[in-house]
């Protein structure tokens, strides 16, 4: 079989090609992309606290997402394929009073069992508005998915008084995004 070859100035980019055989340096792209917000009212005491089963994807007829999405129960968060994932986590907190420490936190496992941290993010009052302040802030992490069964992560929250998790069924108040950028 002759072989052609073929210039690059001559291959349309806007047609559609069918290869067969490997194809090399054709990435697949991102995979996996899913929001989730916080979906209920949520006080947080002083202390170390992971949060609980108050989440739900985004629904809005706007938002959407790429690939099975990732899964929630009682507040682990759990990924449907192997991969590295980008995390970034926004939550907004009110307090009637000023807070002197406050923590936001990733953690995570590799198998299942003990839990590390992937990223510690102080938050900042941003606002004092008729007595509430409010808190936040954006911590991002990635987390080498290397096993679905055993590769999970929850949030936390440390802080020298009680706040209120600020939250909203049909806003990104208070969200957590998850992409999958590539194999692990």
């Amino acid at each position: 079989m002759a072989i052609t070859k073929i210039q690059s100035e001559s291959l349309n980019l806007a047609d559609t090609y069918d290869f067969t055989g490997t194809v090399n340096g054709a990435g697949g792209g991102i995979t996996q992309a899913d929001i989730w917000r916080a979906n209920a009212s949520l006080t947080i005491s002083a202390g170390v606290t992971t949060y609980p089963s108050s989440w739900e994807r985004a629904d809005d007829t706007a938002t959407g997402k790429i690939g099975t999405g990732i899964s929630h129960s009682g507040g682990v968060f759990s990924f449907p394929e192997t991969g590295i994932y980008l995390i970034q986590y926004s939550p907004l907190y009110t307090v009637s009073n000023d807070v002197t420490y406050s923590i936001a936190r990733i953690v995570g496992t590799q198998n299942n069992s003990s839990y590390s941290r992937l990223t510690d993010m102080a938050i900042t009052c941003i606002q004092n508005t008729g007595g509430n302040n409010y808190y936040t802030g954006t911590t991002t992490c990635f987390f080498d998915v290397t096993d679905t069964s055993n590769c999970k992560i929850k949030l936390q929250h440390y802080c020298t008084h009680d706040v209120n998790l600020s939250w909203s069924g049909d806003d990104n108040i208070t969200e957590i995004t998850f992409i999958r950028l590539g194999d692990t």
